[in-house]
């Protein structure tokens, strides 16, 4: 039995059920843990999946692969968040706007960016426990934000009806990916394209989605820092471990 990945598991549920709880209640605080959540997923992709993708391509891959699915999984998130409009960054601009259709497409395409979340912490731990335990601090990290946005999804398309059985399913459905990672064991060149990919998912959602909605209201000095700590933080456990 694996404890890591139950661990993770449990982690992965509460980050998310909590930041739903507070998207509800202390929504002018946010901004500070957004931008300490945005450091360490540039932590992780810079500390320890590319690393490992460089270190999986050493093995006589071809590096031009893994670099291809990096900057796939960068564009291929943009576009994925502009045409189902994943993320609410600027809701003031949609006040007198509700599509519900979108919003409920919106919604499920989040649930299923949750469900790859958790296959990508069986997978990470499967290469070794130093880039398991990167990829779940990130993932988890991140849980606290989807838990966010699910939140603010159903309030700005209108769908506050079925906001508690939503998040429900968002905040259990990495575990379905956990255990689904268990029956797919991949080689070593799927893995550095496969990381490479999920780098570039960390990357978008960090620089352009989750940076400039922790300084939206105003660039702060201490948000600043805390993506600095952020950083840091996952450079000492890539480091540690």
């Amino acid at each position: 039995m694996n404890y890591s990945l139950i661990l993770a598991s449990v982690l992965l549920v509460l980050s998310s059920l909590i930041g739903g709880a507070v998207a509800q209640k202390l929504s002018n605080k946010l901004n500070y843990l957004l931008g300490f959540v945005a450091g360490l997923m540039l932590g992780t992709v810079a500390f320890d999946l590319l690393p490992e993708v460089f270190e999986l391509t050493k093995q006589g891959d071809n590096a031009v692969l893994p670099m291809l699915g990096l900057a796939l999984g960068f564009i291929g998130f943009h576009f994925a968040e502009q045409l189902l409009v994943m993320h609410a960054s600027h809701e003031e601009d949609y006040k007198s706007h509700s599509h519900s259709h979108v919003g409920k497409l919106s919604m499920y395409a989040l649930i299923l960016h949750r469900l790859l979340d958790g296959l990508s912490i069986g997978i990470a731990f499967q290469i070794n426990f130093t880039v398991g335990l990167a990829v779940s601090i990130a993932v988890i990290a991140h849980s606290f934000a989807d838990g966010l946005n699910l939140v603010s999804l159903s309030k700005l398309y209108k769908q506050d009806k079925h906001l508690g059985l939503l998040l429900g399913v968002s905040s259990f459905i990495p575990v379905i990916g956990i255990l689904l990672s268990s029956l797919v064991h991949l080689p070593a060149t799927f893995l550095a394209v496969y990381l490479a990919v999920f780098a570039g998912f960390l990357m978008y959602l960090s620089a352009a989605d989750i940076l400039p909605e922790a300084h939206r209201e105003k660039p702060k000095w201490s948000i600043m820092v805390l993506t600095l700590l952020g950083l840091l933080l996952m450079f000492v456990v890539s480091t540690a471990t």
